[in-house]
């Protein structure tokens, strides 16, 4: 059986990259997150466990547009 990779980073247009992967199903499985709130939480627990760095390794900048599970963020 084929495992997931940790963390899947896409450009699916111009400035519009797609973030998947084990990790991100990970935090999806282990917490709760319901309302404006929950996203909030979401993006920090998503940052603690390295997010940014590996957003930016695949080429992310400032204002492009970041997907996770359908959610869109301005990365800032």
């Amino acid at each position: 059986m084929k495992t997931k990779e940790d963390w899947i980073i896409k450009e699916i247009e111009p400035n519009v990259f797609e973030v998947s992967g084990q990790v991100v199903d990970n935090v999806l499985n282990k917490y709760v997150f319901l309302g404006e709130d929950g996203i909030i939480q979401f993006l920090q627990v998503m940052r603690n466990i390295g997010m940014e760095s590996k957003l930016e390794a695949a080429g992310v900048k400032e204002g492009d547009t970041v997907v996770i599970e359908g959610y869109e963020f301005e990365y800032v």
